[in-house]
């Protein structure tokens, strides 16, 4: 399904002020136990890490998330690279997926979220990259945003306009303009159209997902 840009500056508008935006708040300061299993909640992770219940497993993917960016791991490909190598010791798979979207949540930009159906979208839209590499992803993927770029900056520039409908959030159209023009929003909202345009066609829309 490939939906509009509109619709998907939208979605994702309505995403971060009911969902991410607390989850990003509390993962960026000093998160927490209970931070780390509502942000793999979300994105509906924590399936993949076996016995994330125990307390010690949890701290440790926890501690390793919080040390993906120091040093030397801080550029964006090492810390990804490193943290599902970390992941792959500790639960025997790499959680590439969860790596990212847990970077995400921690930093937002530079990081982009590795999803399933983003994969696909882009494969779909004649993009190359071997499956499972961030790296390659990372690549394909900004070359496929940075065609959709000024259609994406025009969709969100008409988010401000709705201000009156999200009151309970921004009391003036200002102060949504100043959100939608960060570059890590309008990123997040082709991750949108990516999500939507890799759909399964049987599949039921539920964003977000492995």
């Amino acid at each position: 399904m490939n939906q509009p840009l509109t619709y998907c500056a939208l979605r994702y508008f309505l995403l971060w002020e009911q969902h991410e935006r607390k989850l990003h708040k509390f993962m960026s300061t000093e998160p927490d136990l209970a931070s780390l299993r509502d942000s793999m909640h979300y994105f509906r992770v924590s399936r993949t890490f076996r016995g994330i219940d125990n307390e010690s497993k949890a701290n440790g993917v926890l501690r390793d998330l919080l040390g993906a960016t120091e040093g030397r791991t801080a550029e964006p490909v090492n810390a990804v690279e490193g943290l599902i190598s970390k992941f792959s010791i500790g639960f025997g798979q790499k959680n590439l997926s969860a790596a990212t979207k847990l970077l995400w949540l921690r930093h937002r930009r530079p990081f982009l979220v590795y999803d399933a159906r983003a994969v696909a979208a882009l494969k779909g839209m004649n993009y190359e990259f071997k499956a499972g590499s961030y790296s390659e992803y990372a690549k394909e993927w900004r070359s496929a945003y940075r065609m959709h770029k000024d259609s994406v900056q025009d969709a969100v520039a008409l988010l401000p306009a709705l201000q009156p409908f999200f009151s309970v959030w921004h009391s003036s159209s200002k102060s949504i303009e100043q959100l939608v023009q960060n570059a890590w929003f309008q990123e997040r909202v082709f991750d949108i159209y990516l999500w939507e345009r890799g759909k399964p066609k049987v599949e039921a829309a539920s964003y977000p997902s492995e």
